[in-house]
């Protein structure tokens, strides 16, 4: 069924891309730059690791105070806070690199992470709202804008190593592209604030930890925690590695990111027909045992088997979140907001704690030896993939009824 969108909620529709698109750009320039503020800093890989820790920081107060800034401020003024809170400390950190302080850039990174989560969480809000308007899938579309976005910024930093743009100038131009995109995003959004009080249709908080441990629900989050962090020890650890271990120059290792990212889309493009002729469990599979194998392709390949692990690498990581938490948002509509939510918090932590991780243990038994760890967590992926299947539903009886694993249906 094709639902009539007004035109409010098209220009919300297309604001949510541009959110999605600008995050990702600025994700993407972001991530390129990390290698050289650290040669800047004189960091080595412990260090850069615990860096990290400061985005994780910052993200994590982020995630935890948005939705009581944006009860208070409403949706539009925090985006708009969280653009120019990604403004400052990007502009920070280039001048934190360029003058070699290590405390100024920790807290340029923290800062950093705060901003990018008040803008996340908003953009799912809103994406999510938009979703319901339509009465079909937005959000897997949404989160390929920021793959593209993130390309994008991709090209921009190899381009920037290339011809030698500096630090500074570099993340200027890109966070100040990426405010821009968010605070015109923030024109169409819808800033009606949540409810003080609990309604009744509201779960209660015995119902809200009975999803919270239902096997299931548990099973879903392990799958998007170990995309997740294979997902995210590329974006943070690829180009450091493509350098470092396999001696790749800084422009060519700038641009393996850059291959992941591509490959990336692409697996979000195709991933819907994927999954709508194999079934959520047989390609979850598939796209773990894929991103594994591209990953020991990669530590222990080189030439052109660097590239065909990377690109392995990024089209089986990228599938994983957004099936499970579609498959999350399936079962008792009254409780899907909660198995959401519960399912991509395991995304956030993923993204949080893994990267940092790696640069711990690399310090240690060497940097591709933890990528390699990392890995090997998509075992768990594997093993859980059954938790992906529809939950049960009462479906008509008889040879025709129209059972398959993509997608419960049932025909009235």
């Amino acid at each position: 069924m094709t639902t009539q969108l007004s035109a409010h909620d098209r220009s919300r529709l297309v604001g949510c891309r541009l959110t999605f698109a600008s995050a990702g750009l600025l994700m993407g320039a972001w991530t390129t730059t990390l290698p050289r503020l650290r040669l800047q800093l004189g960091l080595g890989t412990a260090e850069l690791g615990l860096l990290m820790l400061g985005f994780a920081a910052g993200g994590l107060i982020g995630l935890a105070g948005a939705p009581r800034v944006m009860r208070w401020a409403g949706q539009r003024r925090t985006q708009r806070g969280g653009a120019i809170l990604l403004l400052l400390s990007a502009v920070s950190a280039g001048v934190a690199g360029a003058g070699g302080s290590i405390p100024a850039a920790a807290a340029a990174v923290t800062t950093f992470g705060l901003g990018f989560a008040l803008v996340d969480v908003g953009m799912n809000l809103q994406g999510s709202r938009v979703e319901q308007v339509m009465q079909r899938s937005v959000l897997p579309g949404l989160n390929g804008m920021f793959s593209i976005g993130s390309v994008a910024g991709g090209f921009v930093g190899v381009a920037a190593v290339a011809w030698g743009v500096p630090v500074l100038p570099f993340l200027a131009s890109a966070s100040s592209l990426a405010a821009a995109g968010f605070l015109v995003a923030a024109l169409s959004y819808d800033d009606q604030r949540t409810p003080r009080r609990r309604t009744v249709d509201a779960p209660a908080g015995p119902s809200a930890l009975r999803e919270l441990l239902d096997p299931r629900v548990i099973g879903l989050g392990v799958i998007v925690f170990v995309f997740c962090a294979s997902e995210h020890a590329a974006f943070n650890w690829l180009i450091v590695a493509a350098h470092d271990v396999k001696g790749l120059s800084p422009a060519r290792a700038t641009a393996m990111l850059t291959v992941f990212s591509v490959s990336a889309v692409l697996a979000r493009v195709v991933g819907g027909r994927l999954v709508d002729a194999l079934g959520r469990g047989t390609v979850l599979r598939l796209s773990a045992a894929l991103a594994l194998a591209g990953t020991v392709t990669f530590v222990g390949g080189s030439g052109e088997w660097i590239v065909a692990g990377i690109v392995a690498w990024g089209f089986g990581a990228s599938l994983g979140f957004p099936i499970a938490v579609s498959a999350a948002g399936e079962g008792d509509h009254r409780m899907a907001d909660v198995r959401v939510s519960a399912v991509s918090s395991f995304g956030y932590g993923a993204q949080f704690v893994v990267p940092p991780a790696i640069g711990l243990v690399g310090q240690w038994i060497g940097l591709s030896e933890a990528i390699l760890l990392g890995g090997f967590l998509l075992l768990l992926g594997f093993a859980c993939a059954r938790a992906a299947r529809p939950p049960f539903m009462l479906l008509p009886s008889g040879p025709d009824a129209p059972v398959h694993e993509g997608r419960a249906t049932v025909e009235t």
